[in-house]
């Protein structure tokens, strides 16, 4: 299958009520229209107040499948070969 890394956005709850921030992703293409996310991560937040915690938030995301079109950005990876 082929590898893609992908940018998507998702909602984390913070104190003040839930916002977008934006996911990191590597996925597999399973169809023309969807891929299946394999690995994700966030930036910490920058802010003291707004902590929370990235790695939960990105990992949800992990086995889920996406719309390809739904996606922020989109860029295939290259094959690496075993040799």
């Amino acid at each position: 299958m082929k590898k893609m890394k992908v940018t998507y956005f998702t909602g984390v709850k913070k104190p003040c009520g839930y916002h977008q921030e934006m996911v990191t992703a590597i996925a597999e293409k399973i169809s023309d229209k969807m891929c299946k996310i394999i690995s994700a991560e966030m930036e910490p937040a920058k802010v003291k107040r707004q902590q929370y915690n990235t790695k939960f938030w990105a990992e949800l995301g992990i086995g889920k499948q996406k719309r390809i079109a739904n996606l922020y950005s989109v860029d295939m990876l290259k094959e690496q070969n075993g040799n």
